[in-house]
């Protein structure tokens, strides 16, 4: 689910002599958290690609903790966090570096959690090195915990761990890709400022009447295009949706064709089917989700340092 914690992520680029192929800089985490975390990221090659694993629409990866595992972590571009398992934290005797209370916003509600801040000291993915990767701890008690439980892993990789390093995850392959330095140039999308997960701006004509919204491009979403905006029509005869909620593990929504066109750079779709939330019409949200099956067909490339983004069309 999209994760949106209340917490200003700041990264400060800090130039050491380390092997060409390693990326270093410090993580510094000014709310609630205020320890610099010195986090690296090596490649072996220019790029790196690991298989990734499908179910409920949602996408998942394996990793190596500490040189133990496997461990599966559910992979959402839509936290700004990582997030894991207390059990799994004391299992591997992880460090735990503060605990604070903060509230956690999702698209769908809020909620104030206590929580510790844990380094890995070391987590591989494929042959992709993260060192002192940090994770927001999650204990039996808390929702996400049973979410967790119910997908089979031990926790969620968010956007957070891949500054540093460019991604490419390519929806029908089902893989994922490390590369350095790396800026997509076609189709390219500057991400709103205003967030630090990757929402961009799409065009919505509806009616002959265009508006621009913004999109959190979300694979925490198992859902195609979800619209930030009340629906005034009558909708007879909708079909009901449901979508795997961070607090509540369900949420309802109706499915509605949209007169129109939605459009993201040079990409669009023509009369999609759009997900509309109950809740909508008493409040707009900030801002609208495309989930997995809008990208299901298509890679999206992001490059969180030069806050570029790029959907395409597979080939």
């Amino acid at each position: 689910m999209p994760l949106l914690l209340s917490v200003i992520l700041y990264f400060l680029i800090i130039p050491f002599s380390f092997a060409e192929k390693e990326e270093s800089y410090q993580l510094k985490i000014v709310y609630p958290y205020k320890h610099p975390i010195p986090h690296q990221i090596s490649l072996n090659n220019a790029t790196e690609t690991v298989q990734l694993q499908s179910k409920y629409g949602l996408l998942f990866v394996s990793t190596m903790l500490n040189g133990k595992g496997p461990y599966l972590f559910w992979l959402d571009t839509g936290s700004e966090i990582s997030i894991i398992s207390k059990e799994v934290v004391d299992d591997l005797k992880l460090p735990l570096l503060t605990k604070t209370q903060h509230n956690i916003q999702a698209s769908h509600g809020s909620e104030l959690l206590t929580s510790y801040l844990s380094l890995a000291p070391s987590l591989e993915i494929g042959k992709t090195a993260f060192k002192n990767a940090p994770f927001i701890t999650i204990d039996k008690q808390h929702n996400a915990h049973k979410l967790f439980t119910k997908l089979g892993v031990v926790g969620m990789l968010g956007i957070n761990l891949f500054h540093g390093v460019t991604i490419t995850i390519n929806f029908p392959q089902k893989t994922l890709s490390f590369q350095e330095h790396y800026i997509p140039n076609k189709n390219s999308m500057l991400m709103n400022s205003g967030y630090f997960f990757p929402v961009v701006t799409g065009k919505v004509s509806h009616h002959n009447i265009e508006n621009t919204y913004p999109f959190l491009i979300d694979t925490g979403f198992n859902g195609s295009i979800e619209i930030p905006d009340c629906n005034q029509e009558k909708l007879p005869n909708v079909k009901v949706n449901n979508s795997i909620d961070f607090f509540n593990n369900i949420d309802t929504g109706f499915l509605s064709t949209l007169n129109g066109m939605i459009r993201f750079g040079q990409l669009n779709q023509i009369n999609p089917v759009v997900r509309y939330a109950e809740s909508y019409c008493k409040k707009p949200r900030p801002f609208g989700l495309i989930g997995t099956q809008f990208l299901k067909d298509k890679t999206l490339t992001i490059n969180l340092e030069k806050r570029i983004l790029s959907i395409m069309h597979a080939n």
